[in-house]
């Protein structure tokens, strides 16, 4: 860690910015914010152990600035500091999945106290009952199936489905691209549950024709949604194809 920048060219956090503190953390943003090493070393046993082990010359008269970069965004550490300097934490409102997941990551690698760890997952999954769809996107990269089946119960309306024809294209093309966001075996996974069988609509009613449809019962497919199921199912050989090494 070291203090080469000078602080005229750095952007200091509006309000983590106390000059008392000496520690400096730079967001994969750009931004930094002033910090209390006491707050972090009681909070997270990485910035404890950094703090332990780092040797320096400074005296508290004479103190260098250390910076440390964390790859994380300037929201996601403004939310992890605001969790970290309070007596009595709570569960932040965050708009974006994306900065949830992103906090919960970070108090995670830093290996904070488990009540900071538990409020950044539910201010996760806050974030994702609002957008559940998002959440789903990061449970399945995460290859986290609980919170993906959660993520399916928060879902409450139909983003592909339509009563107009005219928007039939489009909405298919929409959900094609959503599946290009999940991790493969959760989209495959996700449509397996999402198709069902039923009659086309058709002038003559001598041949009967039967399609695919998608049916979003979302309470259903939560309850069955599983994606271990298909990792399990591609570890386990080929009847057909045991059966023609044989001979």
């Amino acid at each position: 860690m070291t203090a080469q920048d000078n602080d005229n060219e750095r952007k200091f956090h509006h309000f983590h910015c106390d000059p008392q503190h000496d520690f400096i953390i730079k967001s994969n943003d750009g931004m930094h914010f002033r910090a209390s090493r006491f707050h972090l070393a009681r909070v997270s046993t990485f910035f404890a152990d950094m703090f332990s082990t780092a040797t320096s010359s400074s005296t508290v008269n004479n103190r260098i600035e250390d910076i440390i970069t964390l790859d994380y965004s300037a929201a996601a550490i403004k939310f992890f500091l605001d969790l970290a300097h309070s007596s009595d934490p709570k569960v932040p409102s965050i708009e974006f999945v994306s900065t949830a997941a992103s906090l919960f990551d970070l108090t995670t690698y830093t290996m904070c106290k488990t009540e900071l760890q538990n409020i950044a997952r539910e201010s996760l999954y806050t974030a994702g009952k609002r957008h559940p769809m998002d959440l789903l996107v990061i449970a399945s990269h995460r290859q986290d199936s609980t919170m993906a089946k959660t993520a399916l119960s928060y879902i409450n309306y139909n983003p592909w489905t339509t009563s107009r024809k005219e928007q039939c294209q489009p909405n298919l093309r929409m959900f094609l691209r959503y599946l290009d966001r999940l991790d493969p075996t959760y989209a495959y996974e996700l449509v397996r549950n999402l198709l069902t069988v039923g009659p086309l609509p058709q002038e003559s009613s001598k041949v009967v024709r039967y399609g695919f449809f998608l049916t979003p019962n979302w309470s259903s497919i939560a309850d069955k949604f599983d994606p271990e199921r298909r990792a399990e199912s591609s570890k386990r050989p080929d009847e057909s194809s045991s059966k023609k090494r044989k001979l």
